[in-house]
Parts: C-alpha cells; sequence; structure tokens
C-alpha cells in the first residue's frame, strides 16, 4: 500500500518532537548519563530536518533544502556520539567527523551548482547508511553489551536502519529517485515508514539502555564502598552466607581473612582526611590485584 508522503513525515516529525522531549526529561533527572544529552540533540535535529522537508515540498527552496539536509547528517553523527559516551568511549575519529561535514559539501554542490535530486538522494543514502552502521559497529563490539539485551537491541535496530538506507541507495541508483522527495510512490513510502518505526524503536531501546545502567548504578551504591569501590558490610554478609552454606554442603574449606591497617589514624591526623582516603583508595586497587576472581574483598569497618 503507497502511503501519502507528506503525512509520512508530518508523523515522523511529531514522534520526533516527542523523543526530544522524553530525552530531555531523562537528562533533568539522569544527568549522570551524559548520552542522553547527545540524543536530545539527535532527535531535535531529526524534527527540525523533518520540518524543513514539509516547509519545501517542491524542493526547489535551496537554503531549506540544504538545511533539511545538515540537519539529518549532523543527527547521524549525534546518535554515534551518543552510543559511544554511553558504551564509554571517546568521540568518533576525524574520519567520522569529515564524513557529515563531506556529505554536506556534495549535496550543497548538487543543490546550488547542479541541481540533481537523484545524487542528492544517493549521497544521503550512504551516508545515513554509513553511520547506522558504525553505529550498530559500536553495540556489537567485544565487551559492549556485557548481556545488555537494550545494548544489543539498539545495535541490532540500527542495523537494520543502515540497511534500509544502502537498500535505498542501491534502488536510486538502479532505478531513479523520482522528482522530490515528497513524492508518492513506493520507495517513499518505504523510506519514511521506516523512518517512523526507528524515530519510536531506536528511543525506546537508548531509554532502555538508560533505564538499565540506573539501576546498575543504584546497585552499586547500595552494595559498594565509595571511596574503595570494595563490597560494604552488608553486601559482604549476604555473599558470605552464601559461601558458607556451600562450603557447609560440600564440605570444602573456607577461609576468611582479616587486615587492618596499623597506625592509619596518625595519616589522616597528620596528612588530612583526604590523604587518609587516598591511602584506602590505593590499598583496595592493591587488593584487588593480587585476589582470584572468587574471592569476596570488603571493606568491613569505616
Amino acid at each position: 500500500m503507497i502511503l501519502d508522503t507528506r503525512t509520512l513525515v508530518l508523523v515522523a516529525f511529531g514522534m520526533a518532537i516527542t523523543a526530544a522531549v522524553t530525552f530531555a526529561a531523562s537528562w533533568r533527572f539522569n544527568r549522570d548519563i551524559q548520552a542522553l544529552r547527545y540524543w536530545v540533540w539527535t532527535y531535535l535535529l531529526n524534527a527540525l530536518g523533518l520540518l524543513l522537508i514539509v516547509l519545501n515540498p517542491t524542493g526547489q527552496i535551496s537554503w531549506l533544502l540544504l538545511g533539511s539536509n545538515m540537519a539529518f547528517c549532523t543527527a547521524a553523527l549525534m546518535l554515534l556520539w551518543g552510543s559511544r559516551n554511553f558504551l564509554g568511549r571517546p568521540r568518533p575519529s576525524i574520519l567520522f567527523m569529515a564524513a557529515p561535514a563531506l556529505a554536506i559539501l556534495a549535496m550543497a554542490y548538487f543543490i546550488f551548482a547542479d541541481f540533481d535530486y537523484r545524487a542528492r538522494v544517493l549521497i544521503s543514502a550512504f551516508y545515513l547508511g554509513l553511520m547506522a552502521m558504525a553505529t550498530a559497529y559500536e553495540h556489537f563490539r567485544p565487551g559492549a553489551a556485557r548481556g545488555s539485551a537494550p545494548v544489543k537491541v539498539m545495535g541490532v535496530l540500527q542495523l537494520i536502519h543502515g540497511t534500509s538506507q544502502w537498500t535505498r541507495f542501491l534502488v536510486v541508483a538502479v532505478w531513479g529517485a523520482g522528482d522530490n522527495l515528497l513524492e508518492v510512490n513506493a520507495v517513499q513510502t518505504a523510506v519514511f515508514y521506516e523512518a517512523c518505526l526507528m524515530i519510536v524503536a531506536v528511543p525506546i531501546a537508548c531509554l532502555l539502555m538508560a533505564t538499565e545502567r540506573l539501576h546498575e548504578n543504584l546497585r552499586r551504591m547500595a552494595m559498594n564502598d565509595d571511596l574503595t569501590g570494595l563490597l560494604n558490610r552488608r553486601a559482604f554478609m549476604d555473599e558470605a552466607r552464601r559461601h558458607f552454606a556451600r562450603s557447609l554442603r560440600q564440605g570444602s574449606p573456607l577461609s576468611v581473612l582479616m587486615i587492618d591497617l596499623d597506625h592509619f589514624k596518625k595519616i589522616n591526623d597528620a596528612k588530612g582526611h583526604d590523604a587518609g582516603d587516598a591511602v584506602l583508595a590505593a590499598f583496595a586497587d592493591e587488593l584487588r590485584a593480587g585476589l582470584r576472581r572468587s574471592d569476596l574483598p570488603c571493606r568491613y569497618g569505616g
């Protein structure tokens, strides 16, 4: 069924605004998750690009045309930045930083110097597919998911989006692209229908990732000592009971070692509590480095 392209764009615009507002509200209450800020800009820029398409139905107003392409190109980069930030990686390399600039310059040429709708669609589809595949790769890299279902789902969604964009590239390269972006045809229906689905599904995946991270942080705060990162006394006692019960069932030995730092009060008195905290944190690092994965280091005092 072929749907009206303008209607699909307006629906996508409303969804993008809703996603941006949702991310902004989440960012207000979860400032520790910096990726939320990138995702706010991702969907504000997507909304801007869609609005400029609606305001330029024939595609003849050059500066609106360039503005929508710039918005979409930057939004794709922001989504990649957000994923890398969330997964604890630096911003993309200079190659990916240059990619949107090159794409925008190429599309500007085919807007102002040699007006060619098909060439712009090819450039846009290839670039958006590339950025989606790069984002998917970040979510599938070794160590990225660590058993996290939302991280994997986000990777799958970006893989689908990248495949969709590159399929669009091949279709347009072989059969053409029509006359303008709002032309009603099967290709445009597929493109904007997929865009509507992604504008709903991707924010849900991002929010699930953020929620999972928040739960991890709360669990860590409840179980770990803030200064040393070791288990606190309550968490240690819960784990110790399980180890003790298993030792009784299996008849295996169980050892407990308690360490006291001699003359520690003198460090606090002479150097101050900040120096004492630094000593405790350094000792905790040394302790972890010398233990097996099955051992349970904890800060029992303090």
